[in-house]
């Protein structure tokens, strides 16, 4: 039955097999070719694979893609738990303004599973929040650092990016 099995790209995604990744596009593979409502590009940046999402991107992967929860790359970035993969998405411009369809947002996400540094990055970067969020970051970083984190986001204070790691940054070399 067609649709039962995953797709080698999908299933290569999820595994983080960048290599394999990069064989399977070469060799023609749909690079949003979904299974189970997820795109390769989706489940990559689900598990925290950078490396495949940066390559998925580079032969043209949809950044705005949902699930069936309505999550984007950016909320299940944010579940992940990998910084750089979260301002690595930031930084290529997804929409820091999606709701998910039960109304979470990447900050609701990330502060739910405790990724401090994550959350702490979102509200940098001026994504969305809910009530509930403020609730969860006030007791997440405390009123102080919170409220200080809203006044930045309001005088919008241009925060520093932190740098690439040395393998991104010579596969950055080699796309020019």
């Amino acid at each position: 039955v067609m649709g039962s099995v995953p797709n080698p790209l999908w299933v290569a995604a999820k595994e983080g097999h960048c290599a394999i990744v990069k064989c399977l596009l070469i060799a023609g593979a749909n690079v949003d070719e979904s299974w189970k409502n997820s795109t390769p590009f989706l489940v990559a940046c689900e598990h925290g694979h950078l490396d495949v999402a940066d390559l998925l991107m580079s032969h043209g992967a949809d950044m705005n893609t949902m699930n069936e929860k309505g999550w984007n790359a950016l909320c299940a970035a944010a579940s992940s738990g990998n910084k750089a993969l979260v301002q690595f998405l930031i930084q290529h411009g997804i929409s820091k303004d999606h709701v998910v369809l039960n109304g979470w947002t990447a900050v609701t996400i990330s502060s739910l599973l405790s990724h401090n540094e994550i959350t702490e990055l979102l509200l940098r970067a001026k994504c969305k929040y809910t009530n509930e969020d403020t609730e969860r970051c006030v007791a997440m970083f405390g009123k102080q650092k919170f409220d200080a984190l809203i006044a930045l986001e309001q005088l919008s204070v241009p925060h520093p990016t932190p740098s690439l790691s040395p393998f991104l940054q010579q596969l950055s070399k080699t796309k020019n």
